[in-house]
């Protein structure tokens, strides 16, 4: 489901709950759509993991920069929970091989499908 330009939704199809919010913010594919509102917890739609961790420290995960088959280089991501987010509820910020935020993602910490 996507309410607006460069924001999907996703739902467990058997429940129909709410699982997750993807939020884009670079162009990963010719064609993509991006998001140009405003954001929550003082982001911006240019970021990069150097102003991510400048402002919000230590992410709680992270996975370095790696290859995917056919995209090519990818640049990891970092797993952060703010304060005021809902319990059980984590951002992920994935970047592009040059370190910039490339989409936000907003996903309950475990997915159940029940």
């Amino acid at each position: 489901m996507s309410p607006e330009p460069g924001i999907e939704l996703g739902f467990w199809a058997e429940s129909q709950r709410f699982e997750i919010l993807f939020i884009s913010l670079l162009e990963s594919f010719q064609g993509k759509s991006l998001y140009k509102g405003n954001l929550p917890y003082q982001l911006k739609n240019r970021m990069s993991q150097e102003w991510i961790r400048s402002r919000y420290g230590e992410p709680l995960e992270s996975k370095a920069p790696f290859k995917m088959p056919i995209r090519g280089m990818t640049g990891g991501w970092d797993i952060y929970r703010f304060p005021g987010i809902p319990k059980g509820t984590q951002a992920v910020f994935k970047y592009s091989a040059e370190m910039e935020v490339e989409t936000i993602v907003f996903e309950l910490n475990e997915r159940s499908h029940a």
